[in-house]
């Protein structure tokens, strides 16, 4: 738990020095309609970086292209989407770097919802980031906070299954009964 904890603080430092969490949204109504179609354009990119589409990404897919205001702009992203061609990464036009860390952020969330960070995956948050002039440090700082989280992802997994619920009486109320303790699960 307090691995959980630390990573979602490690997120907050990213992105804000006061330790506002209303800071980790990506503030799109702050941004200009040519910095919307660039946001959407590269949460699209990320969504099919990996050719395989579930439902939940579709969904994802159909918000994203909604963020782009111009109706012909969202018909030609629209038309790529359904040939199964990704539009082209590009740098971000002159839309701040804190704004650009929170996109950022999202991107490597979208790419590892899998619990998973490849090579290939690596390679295209990379050519985002170099897009988007971070340095080697911020990139690396970044990719370690990303693997941080999908091992505390794939850690929880365990204590979640030894976990049941039961119901009660009354169809509302649920109480957590745990299963047995492992030794060696006492560091999380």
């Amino acid at each position: 738990c307090e691995e959980g904890l630390d990573w979602k603080h490690k997120q907050l430092e990213f992105v804000s020095a006061t330790g506002r969490t209303d800071l980790l949204k990506v503030p799109v109504s702050k941004l200009n309609p040519i910095q919307q179609r660039w946001y959407a354009e590269t949460l699209i990119a990320s969504i099919m970086s990996d050719q395989k589409l579930d439902k939940a990404e579709v969904s994802f897919l159909k918000m994203a292209i909604n963020l782009i205001k111009d109706e012909n702009q969202r018909k030609d992203v629209t038309n790529l989407v359904r040939r199964n061609r990704p539009p082209s990464l590009s740098k971000p036009p002159s839309i701040p770097k804190h704004y650009l860390v929170r996109i950022f952020i999202e991107v490597m969330l979208i790419i590892s919802a899998d619990e998973s960070l490849d090579r290939k995956e690596q390679d295209y948050l990379q050519q985002l980031a170099s897009l988007c002039e971070f340095t080697d440090n911020m990139f690396n700082r970044l990719i370690a906070w990303c693997v941080q989280g999908i091992k505390w992802k794939q850690a929880k997994i365990p204590l979640i299954n030894r976990c049941q619920l039961i119901q009660t009486k009354s169809p509302a109320k649920y109480q957590v009964i745990k299963g047995e303790v492992d030794p060696s699960d006492k560091k999380y």
